[in-house]
């Protein structure tokens, strides 16, 4: 397989193993955090710090901006979780009182809410300024792993140590639908797939899999890893998919076929978490080794010029604009 082209590479947090990365919808920020609880944000661009802080007394599990930039989310293993402005580091929410326990939280489709949950607690609705509840959520369990909002909708899809997956509706905090019908002993992480009826479970023993939300059945094994994969990402047009494993490698999907694109490399230890920018073929990833690397990846890097050459060579007449788009995925086809 093909590998991403290493475009910058920077040691972010010097002699701590980074645990989180995160990019703003409009790739002018990017935030990082480490195993022992600093986070800090960065202009991309120029990878100038804006600030750092000491925000959690374990690793940051969560770096989450919301919808339009103006909140960004942490949670760690002291089971706390915070919204915090992206720009100057300043607390807007918290959530949990702090313990011993592993936090998970994301944000609902708009931004407002914050679905929270540790090992000690079921998930949770709260505002994302200030933090107050809003609603708890009917028959919910805790040792949640991962909390996905559907699109287009009011539902969150949630995941943990158990082979079940639950549908909540955050607006009753009715239970919609529980799928037991998982081939893996728990999902790691959840991603769904812009544009589509798919999502991706990742988990236990290197699965991964594109799965079908109109049926909540298997549609195509994702084959590669050989350890718990640890989290997927999805880019902005969904076609794309990125996983990374404790087997220390991040690989590159087509989320239509399943078919491996680009394995990526540069890391010396295993890769934590990675993130797709919005307008542009870059993926940023974070690992134990304390850095931050991005690479540029796109559909054409997966075909080899000497396979261009051929086919060049054999087809009689010039390709029309559109051919070249859909074939060479060159710019400009109509």
């Amino acid at each position: 397989l093909p590998s991403g082209r290493l475009l910058g590479s920077w040691m972010a947090h010097p002699d701590v193993a980074l645990y989180s990365v995160a990019l703003s919808h409009d790739d002018r920020l990017l935030a990082s955090a480490d195993r022992e609880g600093g986070v800090a944000v960065w202009e991309l661009a120029t990878q100038r710090r804006l600030w750092s802080a000491l925000l959690h007394t374990g690793a940051v599990r969560t770096l989450e901006f919301s919808p339009d930039d103006s909140l960004l989310l942490t949670t760690g293993e002291d089971g706390r979780a915070f919204t915090i402005d992206p720009n100057n580091g300043r607390e807007l929410g918290s959530f949990g009182t702090g313990s011993s326990a592993i936090a998970v939280a994301a944000f609902d489709q708009d931004g407002d809410l914050v679905i929270y949950s540790n090992t000690g607690s079921p998930p949770a609705a709260y505002a994302a300024r200030g933090g107050n509840l809003v609603m708890r959520f009917a028959d919910a369990d805790d040792d949640v792993t991962s909390i996905t909002p559907l699109p287009d909708s009011t539902e969150i899809l949630v995941s943990g140590f158990y082979t079940t997956m639950r549908v909540w509706d955050t607006v009753t905090g009715n239970l919609v639908r529980t799928v037991s019908n998982m081939d893996t002993p728990y999902a790691q992480h959840i991603a769904w797939i812009p544009g589509s009826e798919h999502f991706i479970i990742v988990g236990a023993n290197g699965y991964a899999a594109i799965w079908d939300a109109r049926t909540w059945t298997l549609v195509t094994p994702l084959v590669g890893h050989r350890a718990i994969v640890q989290n997927v990402v999805v880019s902005a047009d969904g076609r794309l998919a990125a996983t990374f494993s404790f087997d220390g490698v991040t690989r590159v999907w087509d989320t239509t076929t399943g078919t491996a694109l680009a394995v990526l490399r540069g890391h010396q230890e295993a890769v934590e978490t990675a993130v797709f920018s919005s307008s542009a073929p870059l993926i940023a990833t974070a690992s134990y080794d304390g850095t931050i690397n991005v690479y540029r990846y796109d559909a054409r890097d997966a075909l080899p010029d000497d396979l261009v050459r051929l086919a060049e060579a054999r087809i009689t007449r010039d390709l029309t604009p559109a051919e070249r788009a859909l074939y060479l995925h060159e710019e400009g086809g109509e």
